[in-house]
């Protein structure tokens, strides 16, 4: 804590064993407190898109669009007055067409609902895969124009229209390294291409 002081109890909010009044880095964010944008709440980043000096990670409505984020700094109420469906993109109509609890203005499938999955303790959000990186959610995009959606696509970018799979684990044909043999994560070391296959014709090897 804070050995040279005799105040008892000493506050230690980042739990790290050194006292608020002794911690130049409260949040362990790697920013000190002085210039720290928010200083009990961590944000190494330091994003603070409408420059009001507040970080986005702590202020209440950090797009000023009249809606409060679904969180307070420091605590785990989930829920307080109206919570904005886009955190940090500027949407006072609150437009979400899909129904998915993301607005329009920040969602990458704003026609097509995707799942709520929860990715820290903070904030929950929404399922934005988009592999192709081309701001289409896979959810509603087919990159290989193939006819199959990406989040469905055992060959996302490569065109496949038959879905084959000869070995049955979940990659397509046309890019399954090994293509007889299972092997979804498609493992291979860095001289060797296709080792599922090469382990099985080198175990008849002596």
């Amino acid at each position: 804590m804070c050995p040279d002081l005799k105040r008892r109890p000493q506050r230690d909010w980042g739990n790290d064993e050194i006292g608020d009044d002794c911690d130049d880095d409260m949040d362990g964010d790697g920013v000190v407190n002085a210039h720290d944008n928010c200083a009990m709440s961590p944000n190494p980043s330091q994003i603070d898109q409408d420059e009001d000096g507040f970080g986005d990670h702590c202020e209440e409505d950090p797009d000023n669009d009249g809606f409060k984020n679904n969180f307070i700094a420091g605590t785990e109420d989930y829920y307080i007055e109206k919570f904005d469906n886009c955190r940090f993109a500027f949407n006072p109509s609150q437009q979400d067409t899909d129904f998915d609890g993301l607005g329009d203005a920040c969602d990458n499938c704003p026609e097509t609902a995707t799942e709520m999955i929860e990715y820290d303790w903070r904030n929950k959000h929404l399922d934005q895969i988009d592999q192709d990186h081309d701001g289409i959610g896979d959810a509603c995009d087919d990159s290989d124009g193939d006819t199959v959606l990406d989040a469905t696509d055992n060959c996302p970018i490569q065109f496949n229209p038959d879905q084959a799979d000869l070995d049955k684990d979940k990659v397509g044909d046309v890019c399954d390294n090994c293509a007889s043999v299972p092997n979804r994560s498609q493992w291979k070391t860095e001289n060797d291409y296709q080792n599922a296959c090469d382990r099985i014709a080198n175990s008849t090897q002596q």
